[in-house]
């Protein structure tokens, strides 16, 4: 048995024992963690690398989650989702609106209420979430 062999099955042995390798070998969990507040920016290096071992790998599949990364996930999708419900939502709203009204000036005025009042929900909602991190922040800082 050569010595890589070794350390090899040693490794496996320790995976085992901690739980973190399945009872036929194949799959393995390796646990980190994202230190900090700002994960989104800094998962980014943990997905790219996680992909580069995939696709340099042929013979494993090697994937990654968690929260951090699922936050990510989610934020890039809602924000494409968002941007795609904006560019095709307002024109067809004021399509209607003006078949509704049969002016133009009559359309423009709801749909110029609708997007103030997103925008200033928007506004408030951005604000009382930061307000609640400030928070929060300084109490596990002060305990």
């Amino acid at each position: 048995m050569t010595s890589r062999a070794r350390g090899t099955s040693a490794r496996s042995r320790a995976l085992r024992r901690a739980g973190q390798l399945s009872a036929d070998g194949k799959s393995a969990l390796v646990t980190f963690e994202v230190p900090g507040e700002d994960t989104d920016k800094k998962v980014e290096s943990a997905l790219s690398t996680v992909s580069k071992l995939d696709s340099q790998q042929a013979g494993y599949r090697i994937e990654e989650f968690g929260d951090a990364s699922a936050d990510k996930a989610l934020g890039d999708a809602f924000s494409s989702d968002f941007r795609r419900a904006e560019v095709t939502s307002l024109p067809i709203t004021l399509i209607i609106l003006i078949l509704a009204f049969g002016a133009l000036l009559a359309a423009f005025v709801p749909l110029l209420l609708a997007i103030t009042a997103v925008a200033a929900a928007i506004s408030l909602l951005g604000r009382s979430v930061r307000s609640g991190r400030s928070t929060s922040r300084s109490a596990r800082s002060c305990c």
